[in-house]
């Protein structure tokens, strides 16, 4: 009998190592040699499977498979399709360079007292809510943000649409109303932007610790790494990444009888470095935002939590200065009054299409083309966003 049991245990062995194996995977880019922190690695449905570490390293479960296939994807580089077989793989990213964006210099109007000024930038945004890896909403559009050219703080700075479109999954959201206990989490469009940019900011929150001569600093939450930033200066680039809430992550939350828990909150930015210091980047030559963020709620009547993750994006197409005489900030046409409806022109997809950004996941592309309903007026009661 003990034999057997020795036998049968031998047997299941290799069943347990196959379903259990993992690889290791770092990410390096493809010009510098560094590795790539916090790059999201998806899965061929484009879930995402992990985020790399800040040695650009991550470990993926095979689940029983001989290799791994899916995409790496970071808001500095270009996205990579990968299909890895081996223990211990690297994959080479190539990085973003954007066009060149034009920019009025302050010495344009030497009169004038910074404090009298916004910086303003026009740029383009997309993003959009994903329901247990479905998506929900899709929303893109032009806008120009208005920033105060002598710094500021933390209040949110004014964005203004231009034109825009968002898209949603009727039935899903028909599906939403039917719960017995329903709690809306909705978050699409610009990101949230304010009046100081993150890469100052964030230096007040948490530890910078600098490292190879001043080109990089490591964002510390205690002993933690929780990000970097990043001076490139033969790339004419530096960024940003930083997972903001760190400190809360996996904490339990309960409330009105939902329990939720928050996991990831990656904020991400790409500036064109004008100096030699890291943090003397600021909204005068930032090029592109991004913010990504997870979360994991279910009411206590629930037996299985829902995930919910939003994506926005904002890239930089032009900036210039303006007299805050020559704008009337209470006349802007704010994205929270008009974020259910949809208003572009018959040139918005060409003017999109011109801008070469890289494609969208696979799953939102196909949602776009064939279950996503275009907004194309007010809801009754609309929300603004959180």
């Amino acid at each position: 009998m003990i034999l057997r049991k020795v036998l049968l245990l031998l047997l299941l062995l290799p069943i347990w190592w196959s379903s259990t194996a993992q690889l290791s995977l770092t990410i390096f880019d493809s010009l510098s040699g560094e590795t790539v922190p916090y790059a999201h690695v998806l899965g061929t449905g484009n879930e995402i499977v992990g985020v790399t570490d800040r040695n650009g390293l991550i470990w993926i479960d095979l689940n029983g498979k001989s290799e791994f296939s899916g995409t790496i994807q970071h808001v500095s580089y270009t996205s990579k399709a990968v299909r890895i077989s081996v223990t211990d793989a690297q994959v080479l990213l190539l990085p973003v360079t954007l066009g060149e964006v034009v920019v009025s210099s302050s010495e344009t109007v030497p009169d004038k007292k910074k404090a009298e000024q916004f910086i303003v930038l026009n740029g383009y945004f997309r993003s959009y809510e994903l329901e247990d890896n479905k998506v929900k909403y899709y929303s893109d559009g032009f806008v120009n943000y208005y920033f105060p050219a002598n710094g500021g703080g933390e209040k949110l700075a004014p964005v203004e649409v231009l034109e825009h479109r968002t898209f949603q999954d009727l039935k899903m959201l028909e599906e939403e109303k039917s719960r017995a206990f329903n709690m809306k989490q909705e978050s699409f469009g610009p990101p949230f932007l304010r009046d100081c940019p993150r890469i100052k900011s964030v230096s007040n929150a948490f530890d910078i610790q600098l490292q190879d001569a001043d080109l990089k600093a490591w964002i510390l939450d205690e002993e933690d790494s929780i990000g970097e930033i990043v001076s490139k200066p033969t790339l004419n680039m530096a960024s940003l990444d930083v997972d903001i809430n760190y400190s809360e992550r996996l904490k339990v939350k309960k409330m009105f009888g939902y329990r939720s828990i928050f996991e990831r909150h990656i904020f991400s930015e790409l500036y064109g470095p004008r100096a030699v210091q890291l943090m003397d980047n600021g909204y005068d030559n930032m090029n592109r935002v991004s913010e990504y963020r997870k979360l994991r709620f279910k009411h206590k009547s629930e037996k299985e939590y829902r995930t919910v993750e939003w994506y926005h994006e904002f890239y930089v197409i032009d900036r210039y200065y303006l007299d805050k005489e020559e704008k009337d900030m209470n006349a802007l046409r704010e994205y929270r009054d008009v974020k259910y409806a949809s208003s572009y022109s018959s040139t918005f997809v060409q003017q999109v299409d011109s801008l070469g950004l890289e494609e969208l996941p696979d799953a939102v592309l196909h949602k776009l083309d064939d279950d996503l309903v275009l907004a194309t007026k007010e809801a009754e009661c609309p929300q603004c966003q959180e």
